[in-house]
């Protein structure tokens, strides 16, 4: 397998900032109630704690309804909080017909490890044949924003020797980034690290866009630490980011700031500073203003009716397709037109009553949009971190294209 080129980085322009939108405030105030209602439901939740790899018991939970877990996990920080909802499992793929009945493939009798599908070389939309393992740790990423500089951090770990790509995800604001582990999983079980970071604050308590940005570096500076926990495990030359909505932001900022990221791809990002921000230097516009910078393989997946509603979710203006046109090519934007911005959450594409997924107008079958955005980041990633030709077809080639509900522009 052969990597890309890398381009040699240059400054970036001095950012502009736009007025904050409105929809921020919703989103912060759904959020918040949304986070709520999740600890009460998860509280609730009965289970059995799963084994750890090394004889321990993790905070993940078998279901209760007596069947066998489908994957090992590990949890690294033995004094994590063990309220922290479980994961949610992969489920079954769906294949391409929204609002048709899913296509089931048979788990009887898998033996990778990861959910109990055994993938196809290159297939993105099934779980690859690495087992997947969970570790967290609480990790300090500096003083920054009068917030708490220690946060947790979950890593999805291929079991695999050797070192291996490393994708650094982040959440959207107010959105767990439990619910993104779908995500974490399908990526780490196609052999990519995946590590997430949850950035814990309140509506009017919010980490600046610049210092989110910050953060990711610092996370790749801890990643590739010789002390580091995950020291030897990294590829230090296959680093990708990922993010929705203000994660998107966040990932694409960080990836003009520093030259060790290799690819990034934002899920429906949104531009727009939060309510009452004033400081362009804490705030930054991101696009176009800062686009010229962006010179690694980038991509955008963009929900169709993200601009809709009376305080839209992702407005036109500073959505998905205003990084596209500013991005500098090669670059591709892959729309669902059918999707809403929150059609691309774990938790929503599975029918979840958060207030997140009401307030966004959406599909009324969001889970093949959601599935197919799983599909296409591990496609992209593996194609532009690990060199891995079987997964081009999912980038730019025939399997995406004959995939009715996506849309594929590049340039």
């Amino acid at each position: 397998m052969t990597r890309l080129p890398r381009p040699t980085p240059r400054r970036s322009r001095p950012s502009i900032a736009r007025p904050a939108a409105g929809f921020a405030l919703l989103i912060g105030l759904i959020g918040a109630l949304g986070a709520a209602c999740d600890d009460s439901d998860d509280a609730a939740a009965g289970g059995t704690p799963l084994l750890h790899l090394d004889g321990g018991t993790s905070d993940a939970v078998a279901p209760s309804d007596g069947t066998a877990p489908d994957r090992a996990t590990l949890d690294a920080d033995a004094t994590a909080d063990q309220g922290e909802p479980p994961l949610p499992d992969e489920g079954p793929p769906t294949r391409h017909d929204v609002g048709a009945d899913a296509a089931l493939v048979d788990d009887g009798g898998a033996t990778d490890g990861s959910g109990g599908m055994q993938a196809d070389p290159g297939d993105p939309e099934v779980p690859g044949p690495f087992m997947v393992r969970t570790e967290r740790f609480d990790v300090d990423l500096g003083d920054r924003d009068n917030l708490p500089s220690t946060v947790p951090v979950t890593v999805f770990a291929p079991v695999t020797p050797g070192p291996s790509p490393a994708v650094i995800f982040s959440h959207g604001f107010n959105i767990a980034p439990e619910a993104y582990a779908r995500y974490g999983d399908r990526l780490a079980s196609h052999g990519v690290i995946t590590v997430m970071a949850r950035y814990d604050e309140g509506l009017f308590a919010v980490r600046t866009h610049l210092g989110l940005a910050e953060d990711t570096i610092a996370l790749i500076d801890w990643l590739l630490a010789d002390d580091s926990p995950l020291a030897g495990r990294v590829d230090a030359d296959a680093i990708g980011l990922a993010g929705h909505s203000r994660g998107g932001k966040q990932s694409i900022h960080a990836a003009t700031l520093d030259p060790r990221v290799a690819a990034v791809i934002g899920i429906d990002p949104v531009d727009a500073a939060p309510p009452l921000s004033n400081d362009p230097a804490a705030f930054p516009s991101v696009t176009p203003e800062l686009m010229n910078a962006l010179l690694v393989p980038n991509a955008y997946i963009g929900a169709g009716r993200g601009a809709e509603g009376l305080m839209a979710c992702a407005p036109a203006a500073e959505n998905y397709h205003a990084y596209f046109v500013a991005a500098p090519p090669p670059t591709t934007e892959y729309l669902m037109p059918m999707a809403g911005h929150s059609d691309f959450v774990d938790t929503c594409a599975d029918g979840g009553q958060d207030l997140i997924c009401a307030v966004c107008p959406g599909a009324v079958d969001k889970a093949p949009l959601h599935d197919m955005a799983v599909a296409l980041v591990t496609a992209f990633m593996r194609v532009h971190l690990a060199g891995d030709r079987d997964y081009q077809p999912w980038v730019d080639g025939p399997a995406i294209a004959a995939v009715p509900f996506v849309e594929v522009s590049r340039r």
